[in-house]
C-alpha cells in the first residue's frame, strides 16, 4: 500500500481570520453588509481567476471522481478566501468604495 501521509501534508492550521489581521478598522453597522459584499466579491472572482489557471485540476493518475471534483473545488475557494483576506489586491476596497458611494447619492 502506498505512503498517503505525504499526499495529506500538514494540518491546515488556525482559520484565516487567527492568522491574517483585519485591515479596517471598526466601521459602523450599515457598513459591515458592505464591507461583506465587497470582500465576498473579491474571494469570488479570485476563485474563477484561479479555476481559469488550471489550479484546481488533479493529474489524471487520481481517476477523477465526485470526490476529487468538491476537493479541488473547495481547495481553490479557501486559496481565494485566504488570498481576498489579505487586502492586497485592493478589488474589495474599490468595490467598497463604489457602493459607499452610490449610497451616498
Amino acid at each position: 500500500m502506498a505512503n498517503t501521509s505525504a499526499l495529506i501534508g500538514p494540518p491546515a492550521g488556525p482559520p484565516v481570520s487567527a492568522t491574517i489581521p483585519s485591515k479596517q478598522p471598526s466601521m459602523p453597522m450599515e457598513n459591515d453588509n458592505r464591507r461583506a459584499v465587497a470582500e465576498r466579491f473579491e474571494a469570488a472572482f479570485l476563485a474563477e481567476m484561479l479555476r481559469h489557471s488550471g489550479l484546481g485540476q488533479m493529474p489524471d493518475h487520481f481517476n477523477g471522481g465526485a470526490g476529487e471534483a468538491v476537493f479541488s473545488g473547495t481547495l481553490v475557494q479557501e486559496y481565494a478566501n485566504r488570498i481576498a483576506a489579505t487586502g492586497t489586491l485592493g478589488i474589495a476596497d474599490r468595490v467598497y468604495r463604489t457602493l459607499s458611494e452610490r449610497s451616498m447619492k
